[in-house]
């Protein structure tokens, strides 16, 4: 991950687009793409075999939409000097945390609709 990081750099200062534009448009970017993404699938509801469906019609364009917002997340952690695998790892472990296996095991993490978030619930 940080040789593609790297190389997300050299693209960048080799067309002097690296001081073009700041965090607020990446995230911007970054925003835009996930957008992109959800019009697949935002009046499929938890249909997974319609999901299923989706993905297999249209997986070039799916797949290019990840493809950019990873392209995106790369640039930002590149501009933060943050490697985008620790942070996932990290990430992992507060999750671990977070929901631990024998107490969210067959529910979800949505508190607000009765799930389970240690991290926002007093009696751990």
């Amino acid at each position: 991950m940080k040789k593609l990081q790297k190389e997300i750099n050299s693209f960048l200062e080799e067309r002097e687009w690296h001081n073009l534009t700041g965090t607020h448009d990446t995230l911007l970017n970054i925003a835009e793409e996930v957008g992109e993404l959800w019009n697949y699938f935002k009046y499929i509801g938890t249909d997974q075999k319609e999901m299923e469906k989706v993905i297999k019609n249209h997986y070039r364009e799916i797949e290019d939409q990840i493809g950019d917002i990873g392209w995106l997340l790369l640039k930002l952690c590149g501009s933060f000097d943050m490697d985008l695998k620790e942070a996932i790892w990290k990430s992992q472990k507060e999750y671990k945390e977070r929901f631990p296996l024998k107490k969210v095991k067959g529910k979800h993490g949505n508190i607000k609709a009765g799930g389970i978030d240690l991290k926002y619930q007093a009696n751990k």
